[in-house]
């Protein structure tokens, strides 16, 4: 499972060490939601919401599960996908239906909230096969959970950790405790060539634009251009110092004709030549051009905590790589998580290919 954990080593010592006060006790301190044996990284922004007796959770929870797929492919439909038991829901948003593993659902319970996706915790995830557990505190504040069979603590060991506990006597001292290294405090700085694509437009424009979440999030990327006639989106991808071209379908013409074609006109607004192109010819490729392959990809089916993993292990040898973003809030999660990263440690860059 993917541990978005904050849980430190000394909570666990000192939960250990200690008489548990009472659960309805300190609950500012507590998370509303817990995710296997830890919190809801967002739990400040995106808490649990509960509406009479029906808890919501954001669809983001469940992607914090290896194995649990969750896509936005419509704006008004959501899929989370159990992908080992193949269990699904999937809800119809402007109907608020479901279709649950074959079973047609009339009513289900979901709603926006500040522009993110809200669902009935309890429906959703007894639909792809997790387990739901929820607290209620004296004072009507509740705690959930979402965990499966890796979980080794109980809803209200995991509370417990939370709650405010007396100071230890004089004459008792806690075992000293180091934290465990990171990756960002044992490597030096690592360089991650963000890649993404002019988004589609009008009545096809993504829920999650990659572009405009990196921009929104000051992060540097290389932005490849198919469509100049959008002249804000070859400005914006020209600011950030170096762009790409491509195109995915040339008619009559060669693929070099097309992409130099897209070249030329994007080199009337930007002033401009670049000779990067997006791998995405197969054997056809442009010449003249150098192709830029993507060394890790995240999409609608590999979740950010996945693949950033993937790159820590790739950095354990390698200084630098090339990470394609596409339009998914899987990609939105990766922007969240890479500018929060120590730029000391790894920053994000725009690719070197203009002449």
């Amino acid at each position: 499972m993917k541990r978005c954990i904050s849980l430190v080593i000394a909570v666990f010592i000192l939960a250990a060490v200690f008489s548990v006060p009472a659960v309805d006790a300190a609950f500012e301190n507590v998370p509303s939601i817990f995710i296997g044996d830890g919190e809801w990284y967002k739990d400040a922004i995106q808490p649990l919401i509960t509406r009479g007796e029906h808890d919501y959770v954001p669809i983001d929870v469940f992607d914090m599960f290896d194995y649990v797929s969750v896509t936005v492919p419509k704006t008004d439909n959501i899929l989370i996908h159990n992908t080992v038991s193949g269990e699904y829901i999937s809800i119809l948003f402007g109907n608020r239906s479901a279709a649950v593993n074959g079973t047609i659902v009339s009513s289900m319970g979901t709603f926006m909230e500040n522009g993110t996706y809200y669902v009935d915790a309890a429906v959703v995830t007894e639909a792809v096969g997790l387990k739901f557990e929820s607290q209620l505190f004296d004072d009507g504040e509740k705690a959930v959970r979402i965990s499966d069979d890796d979980a080794e603590y109980s809803l209200f060991d995991l509370i417990a950790m939370f709650l405010s506990v007396s100071a230890p006597d004089s004459d008792e001292t806690l075992p000293e405790t180091e934290d465990e290294p990171t990756f960002e405090d044992t490597v030096s700085q690592k360089k991650i060539y963000i890649l993404c694509s002019q988004s589609n437009s009008g009545v096809n424009k993504p829920l999650f634009s990659a572009n405009e979440i990196l921009q929104n999030y000051g992060l540097s990327y290389t932005m490849f251009i198919y469509d100049p006639s959008r002249v804000e989106d070859v400005i914006r991808a020209s600011t950030q110092g170096e762009y790409g071209v491509y195109i995915s379908y040339y008619g009559d013409k060669t693929v070099t004709e097309a992409v130099d074609s897209v070249n030329e006109h994007t080199k009337k607004i930007t002033h401009k030549e670049t000779h990067i192109t997006l791998d995405v010819y197969g054997d056809d490729a442009p010449h003249g051009y150098y192709v830029v392959e993507a060394d890790f990809t995240v999409n609608g089916v590999l979740s950010a905590k996945y693949v950033y993993g993937q790159i820590t292990e790739y950095f354990e040898t390698h200084d630098s790589c090339t990470l394609y973003l596409e339009d998914c809030w899987n990609s939105e999660q990766m922007i969240i998580l890479l500018a929060g990263l120590d730029e000391n440690k790894i920053i994000t860059q725009n690719l070197a290919g203009s002449r």
